[in-house]
């Protein structure tokens, strides 16, 4: 749907039939962007609003009819307030504050786009405004900025009134916000007011209350002009944590704020905290543990110590020299107290002592034992010391190991 609408604020031709007849003035509250659009000669854009019903007669309250046909404005001398928004009601019909909750003006949401009409000289004589629906196109424009499950981009005039449609709608009639039925939406019924701590279950969309609040942080900083992005959560107009970004548009009166639940936005933070904190107790488990296993290897280290003195006398036989180590025991070149002569004592490494291998050493010995031949060791003694470290001595003779044969000799032929 497309006006016609003349530099006298007429609405000369429109493109409906049987809605809106031509001579209409254009609507007070349009009528300071029309007068930017005439005397800048650029495009402008009028932000979402919902039309009320012309009075009887087809001419609105406040203004009237001359003798040519034409409608004047009361007459105001001042000019157009550049900051304010093309959605304000009129200076004498504006309710008090505490009536702005119950100014509702139906279900239908128009939206309009104003271009200038210039003749061959490039004076502006007129302006063609395009009407269109913000639900189906503004709305939708700005859902595209949604993110995950909770965020939402909305548009709201200086006055922090929401002009697009929110994405909560049906959490917003749960709470008494905007009316539960069909039809209605948030769109120029929600004021973007801070709830405060002791936010009802339910409150009914004409409390005055909703009107005296204070702005949310987020729409309040974008009042006040500029950008930004706030981090820190701050409740939005339903009492949830937020976080968010902002900008105003000085160019077309409204401003655009997009945000997301605190909660949901700062959940891969925690996720990446817990994994820091998964990753630290891990890094002292590891530390703790080999802490653990060094100090007992030291410990272990210092008994064997203490075990190896120890055996350097183990009863009758002194321990003089360690002459080879094997996967059973450890070899020990000792001397028998009385008999005075060598002998190998071979023992049972502590570390190894379970019982599958005190039982090979007991087979070792009792097979060497029964050996007869002049090729084989004679075993002297077998038992245990008190301390539980199993040995048994044998004949001790003196020559060459096999490494040393080989590397004195050479390899030896087989047999």
């Amino acid at each position: 749907m497309a006006h016609l609408v003349s530099t006298n604020f007429i609405v000369v031709a429109n493109s409906t039939r049987g809605r809106l007849r031509s001579g209409m003035p254009v609507a007070e509250e349009h009528v300071a962007k029309f007068s930017e659009l005439f005397a800048s000669g650029q495009p402008v854009i009028i932000t979402p609003f919902k039309p009320k019903r012309p009075p009887p007669g087809g001419s609105r309250a406040g203004s009237r009819r001359t003798r040519e046909g034409e409608f004047r404005r009361p007459s105001d001398n001042s000019p157009p307030f550049r900051g304010r928004g093309p959605n304000d009601l009129p200076a004498g019909d504006r309710p008090p504050p505490s009536d702005l909750s119950r100014f509702r003006r139906g279900d239908l949401t128009f939206m309009q786009v104003a271009a200038p009409i210039r003749t061959s000289s490039g004076v502006v004589r007129g302006a063609l405004a395009l009407i269109i629906n913000p639900d189906a196109e503004f709305t939708r424009i700005l859902s595209v900025a949604r993110s995950g499950k909770s965020g939402e981009t909305y548009a709201f005039d200086q006055h922090g009134l929401m002009i697009s449609k929110s994405r909560f709608d049906d959490h917003l009639k749960k709470l008494g916000l905007i009316e539960d039925r069909p039809g209605a939406t948030s769109a120029l019924n929600v004021h973007l007011s801070d709830p405060g701590g002791n936010f009802p279950e339910r409150v009914a969309p004409e409390d005055p209350a909703s009107a005296t609040r204070p702005l949310t942080r987020i729409v309040a900083n974008a009042v006040n002009g500029g950008s930004g992005v706030d981090v820190e959560p701050s409740r939005d107009y339903r009492g949830v944590p937020v976080v968010g970004a902002w900008q105003w548009l000085p160019q077309h009166g409204f401003g655009i704020a997009t945000q997301i639940n605190a909660e949901e936005a700062y959940q891969p933070l925690r996720v990446l905290k817990l994994l820091f904190v998964m990753l630290f107790l891990l890094l002292v488990l590891c530390a703790t543990g080999l802490y653990v296993f060094s100090y007992s290897n030291v410990v272990w280290r210092r008994r064997l110590n203490e075990a190896e003195l120890k055996l350097k006398q183990l009863g009758q036989y002194t321990l003089e020299e360690k002459i080879g180590e094997g996967g059973m025991g450890v070899v020990y070149r000792a001397r028998h107290a009385l008999m005075r002569r060598d002998t190998a004592v071979k023992l049972l490494l502590p570390t190894r002592a379970n019982a599958a291998s005190i039982r090979r050493f007991e087979r070792e010995v009792c097979l060497t034992c029964q050996l007869t031949h002049p090729n084989t060791i004679q075993v002297y003694d077998y038992g245990h010391t008190p301390e539980g470290i199993f040995y048994y001595a044998m004949e001790y003779l003196r020559g060459l190991n096999l490494q040393e044969l080989v590397a004195r000799f050479g390899p030896q032929p087989e047999g």
